[in-house]
């Protein structure tokens, strides 16, 4: 049900298309982030942070990259401690993580979730009109989906 409705959304957002689908039909990954309460929501607000006014596609994608983030031996394994770790996410160090998230951004989180492993192993995502790092542009490029560049 939950995997129509995503094939559904994608198909109805014309700036993500088959992209999504694309990003959603990865392999799955093996391991899989145990995300209590507390994790949802603080990833909730974050995606609400990050991805406010992006597409919803875009705010799954937001949220999987913590996951995998989680899941890679490169970055904290906790998404308290991803989402935290300096200077990874504006909205930490400007103070946005600290309001509520919106219902979309919630339900990105739960679907993020529920299909971990998912999303071409995008560890990183930006804005290319809000970032000159060059470090970050140079990275390889998994999907764009609204104003967000992921990338692993």
């Amino acid at each position: 049900m939950i995997k129509k409705l995503v094939i559904a959304i994608a198909m109805l957002i014309p700036s993500f298309g088959a992209g999504y689908s694309a990003f959603a039909a990865a392999p799955a990954h093996e391991q899989h982030v145990q995300a209590n309460k507390n994790d949802k929501e603080l990833l909730a607000r974050l995606v609400s942070a990050e991805a406010k006014g992006e597409p919803y596609a875009g705010k799954v994608a937001v949220a999987t990259v913590v996951l995998n983030r989680v899941d890679s031996s490169k970055f904290p394994d906790t998404v308290k401690g991803v989402i935290y770790q300096k200077g990874q996410y504006s909205p930490v160090s400007n103070g946005q993580i600290n309001k509520p998230a919106d219902k979309d951004s919630k339900k990105a989180v739960e679907e993020a979730i529920n299909f971990q492993g998912q999303g071409k192993g995008s560890l990183f995502f930006f804005n290319p009109d809000k970032t000159g790092d060059q470090w970050l542009r140079q990275k390889q490029e998994t999907i764009k989906i609204g104003n967000h560049v992921f990338a692993k």
